[in-house]
């Protein structure tokens, strides 16, 4: 019995542990921009797969994957879609050949007020792992986990130097800005 009563008790003062919540691969998006001195490009980037830790309702960590070869674009069609696609899938930029993916492990959330949550964590591009830090907004509401935000990040940091000011001297309008521009959202379900 009082062996019954220790194992009881030990079981009440072990604390709880964080729930892994697996992102919602259909529901969940990655958009991004690039810009030019000439103008910009959208597209997207599949999220493959991803979990997001939760501790008493709050984010602790957070693991996200996407497939950089199934890369599109929304803003061009036919002959230029083609083109500027492979482009960025080449060596020049992705070289998803090599690295097909990239992901981002969020390593802290601090939740700073309402639904807002400051993230920072790694993002890992073209097997090139740098510190990122941004906000995000995360609701919970009927079983369902969304967080939201926006990461910008820069593309010569992971090795792409195409056509970068940084590198390139005398680029005119073949110029290409280094920062590229995330909007994301994440769904979980519980």
């Amino acid at each position: 019995m009082l062996r019954i009563l220790t194992a009881l008790i030990l079981v009440a003062q072990t604390p709880a542990f964080a729930e892994s919540l697996s992102v919602d691969t259909k529901a969940s998006s990655v958009e991004w921009v690039g810009a030019k001195v000439t103008g910009s490009h959208t597209g997207q980037v599949p999220v493959t797969e991803g979990s997001i830790e939760v501790d008493k309702g709050a984010i602790q960590k957070a693991k996200v994957t996407v497939d950089l070869s199934k890369m599109t674009n929304k803003d061009l069609t036919g002959e230029y879609h083609t083109k500027l696609l492979n482009h960025l899938k080449s060596d020049d930029f992705f070289a998803v050949s090599k690295h097909p993916t990239a992901n981002i492990v969020i390593n802290s959330a601090k939740k700073l007020s309402g639904k807002q949550y400051q993230f920072t964590g790694d993002l890992t591009i073209k097997g090139v792992t740098k510190p990122v830090s941004f906000k995000g907004d995360v609701t919970d509401a009927n079983g369902t986990l969304k967080v939201n935000g926006n990461l910008s990040f820069d593309r010569t940091a992971y090795g792409i130097k195409y056509n970068s000011g940084k590198f390139f001297q005398s680029l005119g309008d073949k110029l290409i800005n280094d920062e590229v521009k995330l909007t994301f959202t994440m769904v979980a379900k519980k």
